[in-house]
């Protein structure tokens, strides 16, 4: 005992130094995990035209195609981290990317909508599995704040940038190779993470077999579903409709009887402990409010981009080059700022610049040049995102026990998600309405007039949501600067 405490207090350079580096290969492994997941995530929006054609696919069917990622991805974080706890972390994340992996590969030999949809739909599922774990990774092997703050920068940089490319890598798949291999392409990297966790990864400590909470999870996902259905729904048949509302109503029904069931379970999904932190509570919100935009605006960007500007494919996923390099700036300063800056002041300076690009977007017509127009609102979403992600994925798993890790990851990455899916049902419906009520007004206008019309109206909604969650931001998240 006395020759191991006395190799302990010399704290040799060795060892120190051998578990620096196994921390460091650990993220390098959940960064090209979550670099799979991020890409798969945008990788079907410049295929989605392609698709569509090749399976015949109806335009109805059309939005499923797009949100169901997001949406199971969502619906099923907080049961994926409560799996997380229960299964452990090394179990939990190799099961779940062999199954992402056969789901990819499903997906890309898709004989119809059908199958591409299920496939998608189990990419979801699966990947809620691995985020959680992920981040439980993240927040237990990285507790110096120097060294948090760095880790939290390259993962925020890989969340945001994979997603970016996977819009640039989507274009040049779908011109030159074709629409399937945008998602056969998840194979080699699920491969890889796969082969690197077996080599890397550590068994963390395995929560008790706790009852699951099956109604919380049934619950959660059929609130979500609703309320983007209802959403839809009001985008093709407006307001006037009995439909849309009743099932934006049941929505917010089952969502309180998922409150109801969390607050009274023995074994939550959502425990009060790790969400009512002020902090945690507040970056969480803030979250799901900063990923309502990115996916509802990465589509209008898209579609502009083909369908008004007559870009390729290719072309199309170059022009979001610039808001990766606007993360790559900022994420590169991350590491040395953010442990001594309070998360408030980044949150709300990254806050104020999204809203800027959004409201940049407002002023976009038809005839606009990319480089006054686009390039420069590009540029400060990519500033915007790096300042202030990166400091909300370490408050919202802050200071929880090692057996809430999971849940607290699975709650941030549930409010991504959910945020994305749900923001684009919202703003496409804005869209939607805003382009039919222009071309009522204006019989003799011409559809793109009226298209964009309804994009910059998106665009502003975009931009008020946005200052919103500033103001949230301000006023929840006070954590004293980590370092």
């Amino acid at each position: 005992m006395t020759h191991v405490a006395a190799q302990s207090a010399e704290s040799p350079p060795g060892p120190a130094s051998a578990a620096t580096r196994s921390r460091w290969s650990l993220l390098a492994v959940i960064g090209i995990a979550q670099l799979m997941l991020q890409f798969n995530s945008n990788v079907i929006v410049i295929a989605l035209p392609s698709a569509q054609h090749a399976l015949s696919m109806p335009d109805n069917i059309r939005a499923w195609v797009l949100g169901i990622y997001s949406l199971a991805f969502g619906g099923m974080l907080m049961a994926g981290g409560r799996i997380v706890d229960r299964l452990g972390r090394k179990r939990s994340i190799l099961g779940a990317m062999v199954g992402f992996v056969i789901a990819s590969a499903v997906g890309g030999a898709a004989p119809n909508s059908t199958v591409l949809i299920v496939a998608l739909a189990l990419q979801g599922a699966f990947a809620a599995i691995q985020n959680p774990a992920q981040l439980a990774i993240l927040s237990t092997s990285f507790t110096d704040a120097e060294q948090r703050a760095e880790a939290f920068s390259v993962y925020s940089l890989i969340n945001m940038a994979g997603g970016t490319l996977g819009f640039l890598a989507s274009g040049l798949i779908t011109s030159y190779l074709g629409w399937r291999w945008c998602l056969y392409v998840s194979v080699p990297l699920g491969l890889v993470a796969t082969l690197g966790a077996v080599l890397c990864l550590k068994e963390g400590p395995v929560g008790e077999r706790k009852p699951f909470d099956v109604p919380g999870a049934v619950l959660v996902t059929a609130s979500m579903l609703l309320v983007v259905y209802g959403l839809t729904e009001a985008g093709k048949s407006g307001w006037g409709h009995s439909g849309p509302v009743s099932l934006l109503i049941a929505g917010a029904v089952v969502l309180i009887a998922f409150v109801v069931v969390q607050l009274r379970v023995k074994n939550p999904l959502m425990p009060a402990r790790v969400f009512w932190d002020r902090n945690r509570g507040g970056a969480n919100l803030v979250m799901l409010l900063i990923s309502m935009q990115i996916l509802a605006m990465n589509l209008f960007l898209t579609y502009f981009a083909q369908n008004i500007q007559h870009y390729s494919a290719a072309r199309t996923g170059l022009t979001f080059l610039p808001l990766t390099a606007g993360l790559m700036v900022t994420n590169s300063l991350m590491g040395r700022i953010a442990p001594k800056v309070r998360p408030r002041v980044l949150v709300l300076l990254g806050m104020l610049v999204y809203a800027l690009a959004y409201g940049l977007l407002t002023q976009v017509r038809s005839g606009s040049s990319y480089f006054t127009s686009f390039l420069p609102a590009l540029v400060l979403m990519g500033l915007g995102l790096g300042c202030m992600v990166a400091p909300l994925y370490s408050a919202a798993t802050k200071g929880v026990d090692p057996g809430d890790a999971g849940a607290a990851g699975g709650i941030v990455g549930t409010a991504r998600q959910m945020g994305a899916a749900l923001g684009l049902a919202l703003f496409n419906t804005i869209a939607s309405i805003s382009t039919r009520a222009s071309a009522d007004s204006h019989p003799h206008a011409s559809t793109v007039a009226a298209t964009v019309h309804g994009y910059n109206v998106a665009a502003g909604w975009s931009a008020a949501v946005l200052m919103a969650g500033a103001l949230i931001g301000a006023l929840l998240i006070n954590a004293p600067k980590p370092g």
